[in-house]
């Protein structure tokens, strides 16, 4: 029998966690008696993106860690790229890379808590990695 997966999306992304997230959902799209895969963050927090002091620091010597974002990205390709339903149930904050792994999604169910934000367009910076699925899903209106 079928069931779907519930997977607990972390608050932020660090190298940890994202590494742990990638390897879920790619296992979770690979497994045969799962059904759909539905991402659930906390009541508070659905996720607030990549963990960006851990990624950049504050050394300028130390090189900019780049496997956690090659791990986030094995995220949206597993969401978006597979041929089960993704589901996205979303409260609380959804910021950044959170917003990534929603606009990958196939559905998403938003409480009445939920607020999304790209904080990276405060400090001049385009969301990136999440644009290609952005414009996928967000409807441009002229």
């Amino acid at each position: 029998m079928k069931a779907e997966k519930v997977v607990h999306v972390p608050q932020s992304l660090n190298a940890k966690a994202v590494a742990s997230l990638a390897s879920t959902l790619e296992s979770a799209m690979r497994d045969a008696a799962v059904s759909a895969v539905v991402l659930r963050g906390s009541s508070d927090v659905f996720c607030r993106g990549l963990d960006l002091d851990e990624l950049v620091g504050n050394d300028d010597d130390r090189p900019i860690e780049t496997q956690p974002v090659r791990d986030y990205c094995r995220c949206l390709r597993a969401l978006r790229f597979s041929e089960k339903p993704a589901i996205a149930v979303v409260q609380g904050e959804a910021l950044g890379g959170g917003i990534g792994l929603i606009a990958t999604c196939d559905i998403v169910i938003t409480g009445k808590s939920a607020k999304f934000g790209l904080p990276e367009a405060l400090f001049g910076l385009a969301p990136a990695m999440v644009m290609p699925f952005l414009v996928e899903r967000v409807c441009v209106r002229t």
